[in-house]
């Protein structure tokens, strides 16, 4: 994160260790009750210049203005879970875990 912070000042930096749900309520705003919200998740084990590309030129074209991508680094503490120990069993993906 040293380069991304020393790079420009941030207009918002909330990169820190927070409890989870704190976490899962950040987008709530985004997503008022009412419209109907759809949600697709891929997991890749890095994020290299191919990847961003893609996700670029996908977002090109997106339907809605309010299209966003959510990209979540999922390593850490959350990638020596076992897989079978929780409802989320996707923690393989990541490169680090076992």
């Amino acid at each position: 994160m040293r380069p991304l912070r020393h790079f420009r000042a941030p207009l918002v930096d909330l990169v820190e260790p927070m409890p989870y749900a704190v976490a899962q309520h950040m987008p709530d705003a985004l997503f008022p009750p009412g419209p109907r919200h759809y949600w697709k998740s891929s997991f890749l084990r890095s994020l290299g210049d191919g990847g961003i590309d893609t996700i670029l030129a996908r977002f090109a074209s997106v339907p809605s203005p309010g299209t966003l991508v959510i990209i979540e680094h999922g390593v850490g503490a959350v990638s020596r879970v076992d897989p079978d120990a929780t409802a989320f069993g996707h923690r393989g993906w990541s490169s680090t875990s076992s």
